[in-house]
């Protein structure tokens, strides 16, 4: 016996990424960085990379979405990041790192230092790049590496709160087993 699956209607990601850029004003024509600033500008975010970087590559358009101590809503930031073509998390310590994260699962790759969730979360070269830590020049080869090459995206599956509550469980389960 055959079992014919419907087949899923094929959502073209560039078309959405154009369709965001003119809603916001954003260029059609250049590559988009997207940076959060949500916390303001503190040296343990990495915001000197960031001026810096500017600085050196001012041929690309830098997206600054955030506000200081305030959260963007969750729908906008999504959104900003689906227009972007890149989320740079130059960030120097985390505990975890949720935006890069949410920027994958936006399909939007990431550029950042080892720190946090980003070597678990992202593989080198792969659906981002790790830039050796403190490291303004890895950083840039990082950021022209990733606009230039095509990237996998990663299941969002991955990361969604049923397969975390899982995984999990299942540590619990080994846990209490091994009891």
């Amino acid at each position: 016996m055959n079992i014919w699956k419907e087949g899923l209607k094929k959502i073209v990601i560039e078309e959405i990424k154009k369709q965001l850029r003119q809603k916001f004003d954003l260029p059609l024509d250049q590559k988009i960085i997207m940076v959060n600033t949500y916390g303001g500008m503190h040296l343990d975010k990495g915001w000197q990379f960031i001026v810096d970087l500017q600085k050196r590559l001012p041929h690309y358009y830098w997206l600054l979405v955030g506000q200081k101590n305030r959260y963007l809503d969750q729908a906008l930031l999504q959104q900003y990041m689906k227009a972007s073509d890149v989320f740079l998390f130059p960030s120097l310590a985390e505990s975890f790192g949720m935006t890069p994260v949410e920027a994958i699962c936006q399909g939007t790759p990431v550029v950042a230092f080892p720190v946090g969730v980003i070597p678990e979360l992202i593989k080198h070269k792969v659906h981002g790049y790790i830039a050796k830590y403190k490291n303004l020049k890895d950083l840039e080869v990082g950021l022209k590496y990733v606009l230039t090459h095509k990237m996998k995206k990663i299941s969002i599956f991955k990361y969604s709160i049923d397969t975390m509550t899982k995984n999990y469980l299942k540590i619990y389960e080994n846990l209490y087993s091994q009891n």
